[in-house]
């Protein structure tokens, strides 16, 4: 039986549930590239990108120090003001030096998420002596998300039709109600008796720990996974547009369509994710990484190869294999850490997930002129790299037990 402070915790997981439904309800994702191309050349279009990925590679590592000396709920806080900042500036303005600061608050939204959200699950559930719920809590954290996003998606896409401008008006709502969440959760318990080490000194001793050989291959997979995800997330919408739907015209609806697609990617997600804890204890880990690791690498290169209606369809299960690993990787690596390292070492992971996948979105265009479709050359590009992935897991996979 739970005693009255146990409740507190139980009730603050549970606050992390809706917490996860209203950070996920991303009502610009299905529409932000079409909305910046809208406005901007495709170059520039690119250059906010890039400004994006090296922004949460800046803040990634200190928002997870951050997060383990002064606190998780102080910093989801500032992570929600940051999202907030960031969708007011794009309803309100054109400029593309304002939407260059907007990208920056998204970083910095999401970093200042990144790891401490994670953490935060595990360590009120410790707090309450449930730490044993935290892989099933995490698979339905997961599931909550996946209905949010799909049901923003298809909402996000309507609106679009209407206004570019009103989907991140609805996504300023969403923030604001996430903001009075957060201030209703209550701050773990604060066990960890270890010495807190200077910030250098710690992302140092945590760079070791990711890369020696208890670690080497789940940081590798998240690495690689961040890149082969994000591929066929960003370069989808485009996609759309190349797609010819038999005789059916689709250029006016794209926004509608990829509101659609987003949220039926979303609501696969949320089928498989019923799996997870069956797979979990039924294969090994790298076996399961593996396998997710192939399916998106042969994606990207179908999307290379065709043009097709069933490439789109296909790629309704691009998020597959993110949403089955993530609560596997969580679970594997939470016990493992202390809470004084926890968030900086999943930031640190993050950072070097979103700083690869920077690098190789300023190597991408290279490979432009390779077919005589721009886009399907830079695919040709990514999926090439994913195959290079793929050998060095296959390389480093038996030093994991």
């Amino acid at each position: 039986m739970n005693t009255p402070n146990n409740n507190v915790y139980v009730k603050s997981a549970d606050y992390y549930l809706l917490y996860i439904f209203f950070r996920e309800s991303s009502f610009w994702m299905p529409v932000f590239f079409l909305f910046f191309a809208s406005l901007f050349s495709l170059d520039q279009v690119l250059w906010l990108l890039s400004i994006y990925y090296v922004a949460v590679s800046v803040l990634e590592v200190p928002s997870g120090y951050f997060s383990d000396h002064w606190g998780r709920k102080i910093t989801l806080v500032i992570s929600s003001l940051f999202f907030g900042g960031a969708f007011l500036l794009f309803a309100i303005s054109d400029s593309f030096v304002i939407f260059t600061i907007a990208q920056i608050f998204v970083a910095g939204g999401y970093a200042f998420a990144s790891g401490t959200d994670t953490s935060y699950h595990y360590e009120v559930l410790l707090s309450a002596n449930r730490e044993d719920e935290y892989l099933e809590r995490e698979v339905n954290a997961a599931k909550i998300g996946l209905w949010a996003g799909g049901l923003s998606a298809v909402i996000g896409g309507l609106l679009a039709l209407l206004n570019y401008r009103i989907v991140y008006i609805a996504s300023f709502i969403a923030i604001l109600i996430l903001f009075l969440i957060i201030l209703r959760m209550k701050e773990p318990i604060k066990y960890s008796k270890q010495v807190q080490l200077e910030f250098f000194s710690q992302v140092w001793q945590l760079m070791k720990k990711a890369l020696n050989k208890n670690f080497c291959f789940l940081t590798l997979f998240v690495v690689f996974m961040t890149v082969l995800v994000h591929i066929p997330y960003e370069f989808y919408q485009p996609y759309l547009k190349l797609v010819k739907f038999w005789n059916f015209d689709n250029a006016s609806y794209v926004p509608l369509i990829a509101g659609i697609h987003l949220a039926l990617t979303k609501l696969i997600g949320v089928f498989f994710t019923q799996f997870i804890k069956k797979l979990r204890y039924s294969l090994n880990v790298k076996i399961i990484l593996m396998l997710a690791t192939i399916f998106q690498v042969a994606l990207i290169f179908l999307m290379a190869i065709f043009v097709h209606p069933f490439v789109v369809f296909l790629l309704l299960f691009r998020g597959v294999g993110k949403i089955m690993t993530t609560p596997i990787i969580n679970a594997e690596l939470s016990p493992q850490l202390i809470q004084d390292e926890r968030s900086t070492f999943y930031s640190l992971q993050s950072l070097l997930g979103r700083l690869s996948h920077g690098v190789i979105l300023a190597i991408l265009p290279v490979f432009s002129g390779l077919v005589l479709i721009p886009l399907q050359g830079i695919l040709w590009g990514a999926a090439l790299i994913g195959l290079v992935f793929l050998l060095v897991l296959l390389i480093i996979q038996k030093g994991y037990k």
